[in-house]
């Protein structure tokens, strides 16, 4: 008898993490998933379903596997509903109290057995497991967006996380397809900590040349996931900005924050994945 497959769970259910729980439901794992909003509660299935319809209309994805991975999705109204879970993953808001007493609550709810994983990348892992009666057991799994789309996941432990955890993790995971890399619990992880000082160049860039920076980098090659590809991004994007900036570096930074504040870097509008 083939034993049934691990029981996912994701709260939050923004753009993170319902792309998250898509990518377990598409796998074929049962997926509980919840958000303290009622709204984004009783919208993530239509929301789910929205997002498949684009990859069938794209030709990359059957009507038949679009029902499939909506029946693996469970919306749960309360945390009681996870009890089933073996992997529990949180893609809610980054603040250090809200994730612990998340955790704390879900300790009394799972099985021992089962696993805590933050998506963030920007909260350390020891200080999100400090208090837990069982910090063994929460790791990173740290998605990039969108979720679907984005075939890295980085899988950050802390120090006292236990090795039958950290290897469970990445087999499940890897298990919907995605490329899993261990790292270190440090800021950024792997993938931010190389990527941030990209987009500082760029805004350096842009501040001294006003704007010359983008033409520059459009004539670089521009394959898709390369090293300049990143750096020509952030080139774009903030050059998009000063375009409609006044000319002095003052009204130039504050056009900047106002945009990162809306929008941050990179769209993917029209992205299907």
């Amino acid at each position: 008898m083939t034993a049934a497959p691990p029981t996912i769970g994701v709260v939050g259910l923004g753009t993170m993490g319902l792309g998250i729980a898509q990518v377990y439901a598409a796998a074929g794992f049962p997926v509980i998933a919840t958000d303290a909003h009622a709204p984004a509660r009783e919208t993530a299935r239509a929301r789910m379903a929205d997002a498949l319809n684009a990859r069938i209309t794209a030709g990359k994805l059957s009507e038949a596997a679009r029902d499939a991975t909506l029946s693996h999705l469970t919306i749960a109204e309360t945390l009681a509903e996870f009890a089933p879970c073996d992997l529990v993953i949180e893609a809610i808001v980054e603040r250090l109290d809200a994730k612990q007493s998340l955790f704390r609550s879900l300790e009394t709810i799972l099985s021992p057995t089962s696993i805590l994983a933050t998506n963030t990348s920007s909260i350390p892992v020891r200080e999100i497991a400090a208090g837990l009666a069982q910090p063994d057991r929460v790791l990173a799994l740290h998605f990039f967006n969108p979720p679907t789309a984005m075939k890295l996941v980085e899988l950050a432990p802390h120090a006292t996380t236990a090795t039958k955890h950290i290897n469970i993790a990445q087999q499940i995971t890897e298990n919907t397809g995605k490329t899993v890399i261990e790292c270190p619990d440090r800021p950024g992880f792997i993938v931010n900590r190389c990527a941030r000082p990209f987009y500082g160049e760029a805004l350096a860039l842009l501040w001294r040349f006003m704007g010359l920076a983008t033409p520059v980098f459009e004539r670089c090659d521009d394959s898709s996931g390369t090293v300049i590809d990143i750096f020509h991004q952030a080139c774009a994007d903030l050059g998009e900005v000063a375009k409609a900036a006044d000319a002095t570096p003052e009204a130039l930074a504050r056009q900047i924050l106002d945009a990162l504040q809306d929008n941050g870097f990179g769209q993917y509008d029209g992205l299907i994945a």
